[in-house]
């Protein structure tokens, strides 16, 4: 027939379909299934721990440095961006948006008011005592706000 082959009879239909239906309906069961088999990878929280000690590792590092200030000012300008966009009745979108620009707007304004902090020699620590109230209290306002 020139490589052509012809198409199963009617009569095929009636040997694979119910094969193919009994299938699908009783599948054949695995040798084995874990216990496991549901549940979250290990990784996923092995990587979550690290990353909490990781982050507390970090932040106490970042308090004996004095970068409190620099926090200070990038959450003074979320805090900032926030309540112009609460003032003005925006959407939570809008709100959102303008409390990331307000991010921005600190975090360079950070950089800068940590330099100029080193100036300031015994009284730094004063002012990163000051700076470390504030800051919770612009978080609780950030959610308040965000509500």
């Amino acid at each position: 027939m020139n490589g052509i082959k012809e198409p199963p009879g009617f009569l095929f239909h009636t040997k694979f379909f119910p094969a193919l239906l009994w299938r699908l309906i009783r599948p054949e069961k695995r040798e084995y299934e874990s216990t496991f088999a549901g549940h979250i990878a290990l990784e996923y929280v092995v990587l979550t721990v690290i990353s909490i000690a990781v982050s507390v590792f970090g932040f106490a590092a970042a308090l004996g440095t004095g970068s409190i200030i620099f926090l200070f000012f990038v959450f003074i300008g979320i805090t900032t961006g926030l309540a112009i966009a609460t003032g003005y009745h925006f959407g939570y979108g809008l709100k959102v948006a303008a409390g990331v620009a307000g991010l921005f707007s600190g975090y360079v304004t950070g950089i800068y008011a940590g330099l100029w902090v080193q100036y300031l020699g015994w009284m730094a620590a004063l002012l990163d005592i000051i700076a470390l109230a504030a800051i919770a209290g612009m978080i609780i306002l950030d959610i308040i706000m965000l509500l």
